[in-house]
């Protein structure tokens, strides 16, 4: 079997179990890592794996959010271990992945095997739901179904810690930290071309939210996410630093740095990109349809039982939840094309209720943070080198 061909769990060739059984750790670890090699050669488009060195960090090759979901998903369906889609940032280059799977696939200890398939039937009723018009029940059951996961009402009683997961480096105190969206296929991967217009010009991280991946608890309710989150926050920023989110992952932002405020620690900025708060939301029902097909047509992200439940939970949270006035200096960045017709002479664009400075960048709700990344890139770092 070729070094870079990938076994087949579920075909009569061997396992990567069967494979790496017997074999010392540095071999097989050194195996696994020229499979990994050749897996990230073919979602970067490159013929030769050569063009991928093994030790350099994967933001540095040239990783987006697809890329980086495109991978996790090669390795998950070749090795059937359930994957985060946090893996290239948890483990950031071909070597510390091969370091990481080694030991889950040798280990002798049976792992959780991945979900196959892109969702069951809560999937199907997502899509349903939105063609019959009956969406905001749908969610209501997705709430309830959340309700029978597992849950943490704070720190002491979460099975795995928050951490903030690095996404760019640069010079300077000041650090950007994007909160992750709640829709089904969020993540910390959302950020990664803005991060990567950032790189060398702002550090930036990005912060789970968690319940989405296989195997961690939800939230008992936002008071629980804030609180873990504001914890892990206040761990890994010693110095100043500005919040960002992206559509209701902003609202989260918002929330957060409203925690953080009455912690004492505010941050110094906070960034809503194309956010719609509660009960000014007329474009989100009205753009259901296009969101839903531009959300599943662009992310990787399997969406399954676990994500869209998680949505659920997630739903009720910012559903309740209003934002109050902060004494803390806010940019709205606003995307400048409709992500679908809307009626002319009224006003689609987002919008917040207290006071904020402006900024337009082109792109629709999604591809302003896509194919646009740079702009809202550029907007943040001028103006957060503007506050005092």
């Amino acid at each position: 079997l070729p070094a870079d061909a990938a076994p087949d769990p579920g075909g009569p060739g061997p396992t990567w179990r069967e494979r790496l059984s017997g074999l010392p750790a540095d071999e097989a670890e050194a195996t696994l890592a020229t499979w990994v090699r050749a897996q990230v050669a073919a979602v970067l488009g490159h013929p030769d794996p050569e063009a991928v060195p093994p030790h350099q960090p994967f933001t540095e090759l040239g990783f987006d959010s697809l890329t980086a979901v495109g991978l996790r998903n090669r390795l998950q369906d070749a090795t059937g271990l359930a994957l985060p889609t946090t893996l290239v940032f948890d483990h950031p280059s071909v070597t510390d992945i091969a370091a990481h799977l080694r030991p889950l696939l040798t280990s002798g200890t049976p792992h959780t095997p991945a979900a196959a398939g892109d969702g069951g039937m809560l999937r199907t009723l997502y899509e349903r739901s939105v063609r019959e018009g009956r969406f905001d029940s749908y969610l209501d059951l997705l709430g309830e179904l959340a309700g029978h996961r597992d849950r943490f009402e704070g720190s002491e009683d979460l099975a795995a810690p928050v951490d903030l997961v690095e996404l760019a480096t640069g010079p300077g105190e000041l650090r950007i930290i994007c909160c992750a969206g709640t829709a089904p296929v969020a993540g910390p991967h959302e950020f990664l071309r803005i991060a990567g217009a950032l790189k060398d010009r702002l550090p930036v991280s990005a912060l789970p939210q968690p319940g989405y991946e296989q195997g961690e608890q939800l939230p008992a309710s936002l008071a629980a996410v804030l609180g873990v989150q504001a914890d892990a926050v206040l761990k890994s920023a010693d110095g100043p630093f500005v919040l960002v989110g992206h559509s209701a992952g902003a609202l989260m932002a918002y929330a957060l740095g409203t925690e953080l405020a009455d912690r004492g620690r505010p941050p110094q900025g906070i960034v809503l990109i194309d956010v719609y708060p509660p009960g000014q939301q007329q474009a989100v029902h009205g753009w259901l349809t296009e969101l839903t097909e531009t959300m599943f047509g662009r992310e990787g992200v399997r969406v399954d039982d676990t994500r869209l439940t998680a949505l659920g939970a997630y739903h009720r949270f910012t559903r309740d939840w209003r934002p109050r006035a902060l004494a803390v200096p806010t940019l709205l960045v606003r995307a400048t094309e409709a992500l679908g017709e809307w009626p002319e002479g009224e006003s689609w664009q987002s919008t917040w209720p207290f006071p904020h400075e402006s900024a337009d960048v082109p792109g629709h709700h999604f591809s302003m943070v896509q194919e646009h990344a740079g702009a809202v890139a550029d907007r943040i770092h001028t103006w957060t080198g503007n506050l005092a």
